[in-house]
């Protein structure tokens, strides 16, 4: 393969590109198309962010809600606010990000309630679940929002302290601090499942043992049973705002007004020690494991070899994990800040905006805009990348078919295709205000794809990072980090995919992935490094991936047939194969158009 010059360096950035037409969007008709119009966001330091776009009043109450996942968060909200929240019944996290809900406790008093991510997240590290809670912390302290109380919900059908519950309630006490315990109700959750012997058992031992809930108890926290009623609810949080004071919590005093680093705070640093822990058991397991290879080495046993090679491999990747959750806590009360503006400022939903409040003129440059992807299903290939142009390839003959389209200032547009012509495009239009539109073979042999995009904050807020849409109705979508402060995935595939995908990416991220012809797929993880079950099918793609399976940045699979196939390298060069829907010159002089770049490309 022949190199072209690096495309960060070539291509101006960010802006994004588009291939292949959407008649809705190249006509200006509509033609069947649904549209999921996206509005302009008010700006995140407005008290009304904090309150659900509300205006503030004094009588306003803040109260949290924490607790391991399963204990009733979602539930207990639901209950207050007569209002549908995610709610999990298989131990899979649903809150994702801190949630405010409002709860009219009377005509003139509204309860806010704080639904949090708890630190057994099963899609977020721990890293990610702090950095959460102190933004929204941090950032509604500087608004001079303080809680009135946080509801701590414990499940007595837990028969003892799990590790992760543990866990949890050691990092809820270090973000608290000793003065804020006071103004924390302890509520146990799910007596109508245990004997009421065994559970009040288990609530005198949490309260009697000192590293459980007994310290606290010391501290002033109070002791409650919640019975899963709006009877019961409703005399917690009351119990909470008898007095209307307010607590400062640890982890705002010393982030705020200490300005310490996020690493440096009681919470920061026993996640440290966490990792620590972790950290050196990974690197016993890998002196062992690197000891008993080299004896496999001298004993030239090339299966016990391999095999310790792969748990090697598995070690050094695991420290190497703790290494960038370390880094994640290198931050500070203003970055937090700024991501929060990121996030708030990129196309987030809010609900006076969507009354009719108005738009912004501008909403400025995307921040998150995509690395390279393609798709390519029978004759249609859709490039999206850091151009300014989207464009067309109309043609499989006629290499004068192609149409470039220059998009006005500040508008960027990427689209994903899939098969039987569904495709999906998410733009700013020219009215400057973000949306989302797909036809209707998409809602057809897609429908969980369209769900997600109808209903997921992270689509809503940010850009998609790709979208890979393979046999109907498979597909793998994934979101930027950074754009939503958080990194998220959602698939829809066959079981054994699905169970390799997981093994791959790491902290619910890949790199790119590619969805072929029955269920072949490449998946590469963040490195850049690829594992792939091509089924016997992409002979040109499988050789290319036994000689270097490493530093990719994009591929895809044509899942109409068994042989087309796009791979991108990150020093640029570029194999394919695409000679069954188009000639190869044909698709060389598109991919230049659609580039703006000027590179030699290995073909097969």
């Amino acid at each position: 393969m022949s190199n072209f010059q690096d495309p960060t360096r070539v291509v101006p950035a960010p802006s994004w590109g588009l291939t292949y037409r959407p008649p809705a969007i190249e006509d200006g008709v509509d033609s069947g198309l649904e549209d999921d119009e996206e509005e302009q966001p008010i700006e995140p330091d407005d008290p009304k962010i904090f309150r659900d776009g509300r205006a503030p009043r004094e009588t306003d109450i803040f109260i949290a809600v924490m607790g391991v996942t399963g204990c009733g968060k979602s539930s207990l909200i639901s209950l207050c606010c007569k209002r549908p929240v995610r709610i999990g019944h298989d131990l899979q996290a649903c809150t994702a990000v801190v949630d405010v809900y409002p709860f009219e406790l009377s005509p003139t008093q509204t309860v806010f309630l704080i639904d949090t991510p708890g630190f057994d997240d099963t899609n977020r590290s721990d890293s990610d679940v702090l950095r959460e809670i102190a933004s929204w912390l941090t950032n509604s302290f500087r608004n001079k929002i303080l809680l009135h109380g946080i509801i701590y919900l414990h499940r007595i059908s837990d028969p003892r302290m799990q590790g992760s519950a543990r866990k949890n309630l050691m990092m809820f006490k270090k973000l608290c601090g000793d003065d804020a315990l006071k103004k924390v109700i302890l509520a146990t959750t799910m007596w109508d499942i245990v004997p009421t012997e065994t559970a009040e058992a288990r609530q005198a031992e949490l309260v009697n043992t000192p590293e459980f809930w007994g310290y606290m108890v010391e501290k002033g926290s109070r002791i409650c049973r919640h019975h899963n009623t709006i009877g019961s609810a409703r005399k917690i949080i009351e119990s909470l705002i008898q007095d209307r004071n307010t607590m400062i919590l640890e982890l705002q005093n010393q982030m705020v007004n200490e300005s310490r680093p996020l690493q440096d705070t009681a919470a920061g640093m026993e996640l440290r020690k966490e990792f620590a822990r972790e950290r050196k058991r990974w690197e016993r397991e890998l002196r062992e494991t690197q000891e008993n290879m080299e004896e496999a080495i001298r004993l030239r046993d090339k299966e016990s070899e391999e095999a310790l090679l792969e748990l090697k491999t598995e070690y050094t990747e695991r420290i190497e994990r703790l290494e960038r959750e370390h880094d994640k806590l290198r931050t500070n009360a203003e970055q937090l800040h700024q991501e929060r503006i990121v996030r708030f400022r990129n196309a987030f939903k809010v609900k006076e905006i969507v009354r009719g409040k108005g738009h912004e003129e501008d909403q400025g440059d995307p921040l998150d805009a995509p690395t390279f992807s393609y798709s390519m299903v029978g004759g249609i290939y859709c490039f999206t990348g850091p151009v300014t142009y989207w464009s067309n390839c109309l043609g499989r003959k006629s290499r004068d078919a192609f149409e470039r389209i220059l998009m006005p200032k500040r508008s960027y547009c990427a689209l994903w295709a899939g098969v039987g012509g569904a495709w999906i495009c998410k733009y700013r239009n020219h009215g400057g205000n973000w949306a989302t539109r797909y036809n209707k073979t998409l809602v057809e042999l897609y429908p969980n794809l369209r769900q997600k995009i109808q209903t997921s904050r992270p689509w809503v807020e940010s850009w998609p990072h790709w979208i890979c849409m393979g046999p109907a109705p498979h597909y793998i979508l994934q979101w930027n980090a950074r754009a939503t402060a958080e990194s998220r995935q959602d698939a829809f595939l066959p079981v054994p995919v699905a169970e390799v995908l997981k093994k791959v990416r790491v902290d619910g991220v890949l790199q790119a992935a590619a969805l072929g012809f029955n269920t072949s797929y490449v998946f590469v993880d963040v490195k850049g490094k690829a594992t792939w079950d091509l089924g016997g099918h992409y002979p040109g793609l499988k050789r290319r991936l036994e000689q270097h399976s490493t530093d990719i940045e994009a591929v895809a699979l044509n899942p109409t047939n068994k042989t087309d196939y796009i791979i991108q390298y990150r020093n640029g060069s570029m194999a394919y194969s695409v000679e069954r829907c188009m000639p190869n010159e044909h698709f060389e002089s598109w991919l230049v158009k659609n580039t703006e770049l000027e590179f030699g490309a290995s073909k097969d």
